[in-house]
């Protein structure tokens, strides 16, 4: 049934990992400079030379298809096996895109700018959606055990 809390849990994962397009992740601040990370790239508001060139794209690759996977998840409430296993795929991704934002861009563009980040509202999104997917994961692994045993009571 497609009204269960997993599928609440699942739903709330895709929102909150669609969000991290709309909010900022890290801002940089220096003395001639501001520069802001987005998913989208990098946004400069005032002068300084153009020497941050990193490209997220990897960020673009995996953010929407986490959103989606994780949306695709909620309609195969039928096999509970299958999602179980898209659940833990997603929490994998999920832990690479948490991994690459803080490990990767945050080091290198800090490293670049000599600014330490200031995280956003953005940075925390992904590490919600993580929750509801652990949530979600668990949820289904209770309903899995409630039919075994009903199984076993025929």
């Amino acid at each position: 049934m497609i009204q269960r809390i997993q599928s609440i849990f699942l739903f709330l994962a895709s929102i909150a990992i669609a969000l991290v397009f709309f909010f900022p992740l890290a801002n940089f601040f220096s003395e001639n400079y501001s520069v802001q990370f987005w998913v989208t790239g990098i946004i400069k508001h005032t002068e300084f030379s153009d020497n941050v060139n990193i490209s997220s794209l990897p960020l673009l690759i995996i953010v929407p298809f986490i959103a989606l996977l994780s949306f695709i998840t909620i309609f195969l409430y039928k096999n509970r096996k299958i999602q179980l296993k898209l659940i833990k795929f997603n929490i994998l991704l999920n832990i690479i895109l948490i991994a690459l934002y803080f490990f990767y861009f945050i080091n290198n563009i800090e490293e670049i700018t000599f600014a330490n980040a200031d995280y956003l509202e953005g940075s925390f999104f992904p590490l919600i959606s993580l929750v509801f997917f652990i949530l979600a994961f668990r949820a289904i692994r209770k309903d899995e055990k409630l039919v075994r045993s009903a199984d076993r009571l025929r």
